[in-house]
C-alpha cells in the first residue's frame, strides 16, 4: 500500500455507518463503550468509505510513437482503469485480530526462550515474523516495530472494484456472500455432473445446465398448485445418547430425530435431574434442519439431557429427561490410539489434536482452495489440545492440518 493510499485509509474523514449511511468517525468506533446496550449496533456493524484509485494498465496493444527528429518507436498502449477501493472498519474484527496476534506474540516469546540460532527458520506469515535478529544473527529479540505496524491495520478490510452503479453497502454485501457462489459452483461441478462445458453463448449455457438438472431427477411431473401453513413441531426425540447409556469420549455428541417444522432446537445438560440451579445448565440453541450438536469439557459422572423445539408461535414441552454416564478418560485413550485430529462442528467449531507432536499448523480454506486464515502455529502440542476456529461466517470449509510434516485435510460445516 503506497503512502497516499495509507493516508486516505487512516484519515478520519468521509467514513459512514453501514446501516443508515450517516457520517461516522474512526475515533468514535475505536473508543465507544461496547458494554452499553445502545452501542451494540455499532459493535456488530462497521463503517466504510470509498476511495477512487484509477490506474494505468497494459492493454496488450502497441502504438507507434513518433519523435521530433522523425524516428519512430513501437511502445505498449496503456489505458486508464477506473476503479475504487471500499475500506471498512469493524471494532469487533479489530479486537479479534488483536487477540490472535497477542497469542502469536506469546508463542514467539516461548520460541525466543528456547532459541537455537543454528536451526531457526523464519516464515513470512507464522509467529516467527515477530522475531528479529542482529546482523550477525546471534542475538534475537521481539520486533516491536513489526508488531506496531500490524496493529495499525486491525479491523480494516478493503474491497477493490470497478463497479460504480452499485452502492458501497451492496458491493460489501455481495462480497460477504461470496462463499455461497463458490458453493453453487461446487454443486454444479459435482451433483449436476455438468462438466465439461464447451459453450460460450448465454442461451446455450442455460440450456446445458437445464438438461443436467433434468437428467438428475427421476421424472418431471406436471405443475401442482398447493398452499402451505405453519404447523406446531413435535417434541424432540433424542436418538443419542440413549437412556442409561455410558458414553466414553472426549466430547458428547447429541442427536435427535428430524423435525422440519421447528425453527430452532434448545438442548440442555445438567448434573441435576431438576436442572437446578439454572446458572449451571449447559445450553445450546441449534438452527432448523440441524439435528445434532456437541458438548465438550464435561466432567466424569452422571448427566441429564433434555430438549424442546421452538417455532414462530412458541415452544414445545421438554422431552423426557435422558440420564447417562459420561467418562472422559477412555475417550482420550481411544483418541491417542487412533492418532488423528478431528473437527468439532457447530456454533463453536474447533480442531482437537489427535496425538502429541513437535509442531502443528492449522489453516482454513474455502471451497475454492483459497486460504482465509491461519488459526494455529504451535510448538509441542499435546493430544486433546483444542484449537478454536472462531470468526468464520457460515459455510463449508477445509481445515488443513500440518503436524510433524504430515498433512491432513478435514471438512468443517459451520
Amino acid at each position: 500500500m503506497n503512502s497516499i493510499l495509507k493516508q486516505a485509509v487512516f484519515n478520519d474523514y468521509d467514513y459512514r455507518f453501514f446501516q443508515d449511511g450517516k457520517p461516522a468517525s474512526l475515533e468514535t468506533m475505536k473508543t465507544f463503550d461496547r458494554t452499553l446496550k445502545e452501542n451494540r449496533k455499532y459493535y456488530d456493524g462497521y463503517i466504510y468509505k470509498s476511495i477512487p484509485v484509477d490506474k494505468l494498465v497494459d492493454l496488450g496493444l502497441f502504438e507507434v510513437k513518433q519523435y521530433k527528429h522523425g524516428k519512430t518507436k513501437k511502445v505498449k498502449s496503456k489505458g486508464n482503469l477506473k476503479q475504487r477501493i471500499i475500506v471498512t472498519y469493524s471494532r469487533k474484527m479489530a479486537e479479534y485480530q488483536k487477540t490472535v496476534r497477542n497469542r502469536q506474540i506469546e508463542r514467539a516469546k516461548k520460541i525466543l526462550a528456547n532459541m537455537d540460532p543454528d536451526n531457526f527458520k523464519k516464515g513470512p506469515n507464522d509467529v516467527t515474523r515477530f522475531i528479529k535478529s542482529d546482523k550477525e544473527k546471534k542475538n534475537y529479540y521481539l520486533d516491536e516495530a513489526r508488531i506496531e505496524e500490524e496493529a495499525k491495520y486491525d479491523g480494516f478490510y478493503a474491497v477493490a472494484t470497478n463497479i460504480f452503479d452499485m452502492k458501497e453497502t451492496e458491493v460489501l454485501d455481495i462480497q460477504s456472500r461470496r462463499y455461497k457462489i463458490e458453493d453453487c459452483f461446487r454443486v454444479l461441478k459435482t451433483n449436476f455432473s455438468s462438466r465439461p462445458v464447451y459453450h460460450r453463448k448465454e442461451n446455450r449455457i442455460k440450456a446445458h445446465f437445464l438438461i443436467c438438472y433434468a437428467g438428475s431427477t427421476e421424472s418431471i411431473s406436471k405443475t401442482t398448485n398447493f398452499t402451505t401453513e405453519s404447523k406446531e413441531p413435535s417434541i424432540p426425540v433424542i436418538l443419542y445418547p440413549t437412556q442409561g447409556a455410558t458414553v466414553e469420549a472426549t466430547s458428547l455428541q447429541v442427536r435427535w430425530a428430524e423435525e422440519p417444522f421447528a425453527s430452532t432446537f434448545r438442548i440442555e445438560l445438567h448434573t441435576n435431574d431438576q436442572f437446578t440451579p439454572i446458572r449451571n445448565v449447559k445450553r445450546q440453541t441449534v438452527n432448523a434442519f440441524t439435528y445434532e450438536t456437541e458438548f465438550d469439557n464435561l466432567t466424569d459422572g452422571t448427566w441429564y439431557l433434555r430438549a424442546r423445539s421452538e417455532y414462530v408461535g412458541g415452544e414445545t414441552e421438554y422431552c423426557d429427561t435422558i440420564s447417562f454416564t459420561f467418562k472422559n478418560s477412555s475417550g482420550m485413550e481411544t483418541l491417542e490410539k487412533r492418532g488423528k485430529c478431528y473437527v468439532i462442528q457447530g456454533e463453536n467449531p474447533a480442531l482437537v489434536v489427535g496425538n502429541d507432536a513437535r509442531h502443528i499448523t492449522v489453516d482454513v480454506a474455502n471451497l475454492s482452495g483459497q486460504i482465509i486464515g491461519r488459526f494455529a502455529d504451535m510448538e509441542n502440542p499435546a493430544a486433546g489440545d483444542r484449537i478454536e476456529l472462531s470468526g468464520l461466517v457460515r459455510g463449508v470449509y477445509a481445515v488443513i492440518v500440518h503436524i510433524d510434516g504430515k498433512r491432513e485435510i478435514l471438512k468443517l460445516i459451520h
